[in-house]
């Protein structure tokens, strides 16, 4: 399988973002190319880790359920909505 080693965008910038770009390129001389890696580099943000995050606010480790409910979350939703209520089975044309 053949990967390329990058992408090539093409992209028209007019008014004030031409001319800040073009203050850029002319202040620092870098290929347009190179500046727009540089900028990415530079403001391209960090993903945080989800399990992390979720532990510091407390959702993980704050509730109380079977250590097995991922394994199991049906069979437990089912239990539940069955103790809450009641599973009624009709016979015939009860009208």
């Amino acid at each position: 399988m053949n990967v390329p080693s990058g992408i090539r965008i093409n992209a028209r910038l007019t008014g004030e973002g031409s001319e800040h770009f073009d203050g850029l390129r002319k202040r620092v001389r870098p290929s347009a190319s190179d500046l727009l890696r540089e900028h990415r580099a530079a403001h391209a943000r960090k993903r945080p880790d989800a399990a992390a995050l979720l532990a510091r606010s407390g959702f993980i480790g704050g509730f109380e359920g079977p250590e097995d409910l991922s394994a199991r979350c049906e069979d437990c939703l089912t239990d539940a909505i069955e103790r809450k209520t009641a599973l009624r089975v009709q016979d015939g044309d009860d009208k």
